[in-house]
């Protein structure tokens, strides 16, 4: 369970009001909702819903950057699919205890598919200082607490290239460059936001590389 500091939390509320926590009977459904779906279906069921891309790699831009936004009750579903899987009893007085309502996770990752351009991930991920806001009603929400995520890499046959090149008797070889039929490297990071009213509808993440680059995308309020 993650804490936050009472300073934190006063900081948002001068911004932005929390959302109201949910009700036992949400809670409930919520976790009916994670007991009976398999962890990586509801997975991809909140993925569908309220995953982004930010922008798409390309020429300029190599790093496909998405955020996925999780609310109270998906962080509750989630929760009891992992008990679930565990083989282990929760009620909503579990719940209750061990995850602090009124806040909204947002995942932002960052995905690098060419392995020559590898070296501009680090700085859309947490090592490199990546950073993360909200916009809502033309004021900027900072983040209450952010986290390193999972990094992970794909590559599907590589192949390294290079040049071989003689010099009398000796034999000697250059390694260029390393391809592959699909690859892809990807870093995460986590931030925790206060949940943002029903009335709100919409609002705009924004991430900041460590470099001060941004990028930004208008998504919709999971809390509705």
């Amino acid at each position: 369970m993650k804490t936050l500091s009472f300073m934190c939390l006063l900081a948002a509320l001068t911004v932005v009001a929390f959302a109201q926590g949910p009700s036992d009977a949400d809670i409930q459904a919520a976790m009916e909702r994670g007991k009976t779906t398999p962890a990586k279906k509801l997975w991809d069921e909140i993925k569908r819903k309220q995953q982004y891309r930010i922008n798409r790699a390309g020429f300029g831009d190599p790093i496909e950057k998405k955020i996925l936004i999780l609310s109270d009750l998906d962080r509750v579903a989630l929760e009891a699919a992992e008990a679930k899987r565990q083989l282990r009893e929760i009620s909503v007085d579990d719940i209750k205890r061990n995850l602090l309502f009124g806040v909204m996770e947002v995942l932002l990752e960052a995905n690098c598919y060419n392995n020559m351009y590898a070296g501009s991930l680090p700085k859309w991920g947490p090592g490199g200082g990546v950073h993360v806001v909200l916009k809502v009603d033309g004021k900027v929400v900072q983040p209450l607490e952010k986290g390193a995520g999972q990094s992970d890499s794909v590559s599907i046959l590589p192949q390294e290239h290079g040049v071989v090149s003689r010099q009398g008797s000796m034999v000697t070889y250059t390694p260029l460059y390393r391809s592959a039929i699909y690859e892809r490297a990807s870093e995460r990071a986590w931030f925790t936001f206060p949940a943002l009213p029903i009335d709100v509808k919409t609002f705009t993440v924004t991430a900041i590389s460590g470099e001060g680059k941004q990028k930004e995308r208008e998504v919709e309020n999971p809390v509705r």
